[in-house]
């Protein structure tokens, strides 16, 4: 095995016990197995989800996020009907680069305008 990966229909980091199933996680995956959250990077300024970031970064976690947007104002011109960011993109990068691997990438899907 190697990684066991958050990603899917819903964004991971909206589990209502993050810190705990990352907590399960790495008590039961095998030790050079990586956890790897993909995420669009809507709650990693949650005090939850970065207690849960902190266990993924002692047991070999990865964070892959997806940002729409480089600038709060870049994404209410692109995607005008959805809700505003929850913290700044530039918040979220801070955060993905200082989870991120040498092996992962850190990118915008859009740059900013």
């Amino acid at each position: 095995m190697n990684d066991i990966a958050l990603s899917g229909d819903a964004e991971p980091t909206t589990l209502p016990n993050f810190p705990d199933t990352m907590a399960m996680i790495a008590r039961v995956k095998p030790p050079e197995a990586k956890i790897v959250l993909i995420t669009d990077a809507g709650g990693l300024d949650r005090p939850d989800v970065k207690r849960g970031l902190e266990i993924m970064d002692v047991n070999n976690g990865e964070v892959w996020a997806k940002l729409d947007a480089g600038t709060e104002s870049y994404f209410k011109l692109i995607k005008p009907h959805q809700n505003p960011l929850r913290a700044h993109p530039e918040e979220h990068l801070r955060i993905q680069q200082k989870y991120a691997r040498s092996s992962s990438k850190v990118c915008s899907s859009k740059s900013a305008a």
